[in-house]
């Protein structure tokens, strides 16, 4: 009776270390998944820092401006607004450029106090007046694609040339909004439209800065 009780207490034992061994080997490799998962955040979060501080070293137009961070964008209108973290308790108002380190990602169309709403430069609604050379048009969207119609003089204008606001509106001068792609006639071929490359990868925006004007 003994020796089997010895057994018994033998396999119990074994069994215990088989788990145990099992058990430690599954944490083992839970910590080995928790820990990438913590170096991936580790360089994401970096990636944002050094997003951030890239919008913070602005050197366009003025100094007046709010630093603020995308929080919200929905996947049907993608392409065509994003919300942000600032609103009228941070002084944000309508109508105002936002853009990040590169150039135009859009304008403010709605504040609520904590958040507002960017309608993108890719929005359909969008009507911006900007110049190119010596030359001013309206800069307009259509299926995600940037347009630039009713230019003034468009004889000089050539594929590869830089499109920037012009000044005339509430939006500062010299924001750079993209590059001539493509060059062709309307419909009824009386003038000129410019298919433009965004300046900003505006799949892609994390940070913005909302412009304030030179007197504030």
């Amino acid at each position: 009776m003994k020796n089997k009780y010895t057994e018994m207490i033998l396999i119990i034992l074994l069994f215990s270390l088989i788990v145990t061994k099992d058990v430690v080997t599954s944490f083992a490799d839970k910590t080995e998944i928790i820990n990438e998962v913590y170096n991936l955040n580790l360089q994401n979060i970096l990636s944002d820092y050094q997003d951030l501080l890239k919008v913070n070293d602005l050197k366009i137009v003025n100094n007046n401006y709010i630093l603020s961070k995308v929080n919200y964008r929905n996947i049907n209108d993608f392409w065509q607004y994003i919300t942000i973290n600032k609103g009228a308790k941070d002084n944000v108002l309508e109508k105002r450029a936002v853009v990040n380190n590169i150039g135009l990602v859009g304008i403010i169309d709605k504040v609520d106090n904590y958040s507002s709403r960017v309608m993108l430069i890719t929005n359909s609604k969008i009507n911006i007046s900007v110049k190119i050379n010596n030359s001013y048009g309206i800069l307009t969207a259509n299926n995600n694609t940037l347009y630039l119609e009713n230019v003034t003089d468009d004889v000089n204008v050539k594929i590869g040339d830089k499109v920037y606001t012009s000044g005339l509106t509430e939006i500062p001068e010299n924001i750079l909004v993209g590059t001539i792609k493509k060059i062709k006639q309307d419909d009824l071929e009386l003038q000129k439209i410019f298919e433009l490359i965004p300046a900003v990868t505006i799949k892609n925006i994390d940070y913005v800065a909302i412009l304030g004007s030179d007197s504030q």
